[in-house]
């Protein structure tokens, strides 16, 4: 099949649904555990993190081969990829490696 009925299908909108989920679960443990004796099980929860935004990357670029630049033009399209991009991509790829804390 094509990229574009892959990337269109319902087994592929359910699976990123469910990742999202399970992100937004994961942001709330590490949301809870910040600044409590826990925090040390805090590195877990980021090499997660890191995960999920390589995850929703892909997808991004996913979307974008399957449909091209006019998909990004759709603005939840557009707030989603700047989510990833800002808050993933840069906070956790270019900014914390820099130390510097978002």
């Amino acid at each position: 099949p094509s990229l574009a009925k892959i990337v269109g299908s319902a087994a592929f909108e359910i699976t990123v649904g469910i990742l999202v989920v399970v992100n937004a679960i994961c942001i709330g443990i590490g949301a809870s555990l910040e600044n409590t004796e826990q925090e040390d099980d805090m590195e877990f929860l980021v090499t997660i993190d890191h995960f999920f935004v390589a995850i929703f990357l892909v997808e991004i670029i996913l979307r974008l081969i399957a449909s091209g630049w006019v998909w990004i033009c759709d603005l939840p399209n557009f707030l989603d990829a700047a989510l990833i991009i800002i808050t993933g991509v840069m906070n956790q790829w270019m900014l914390k490696p820099l130390g510097i804390e978002s």
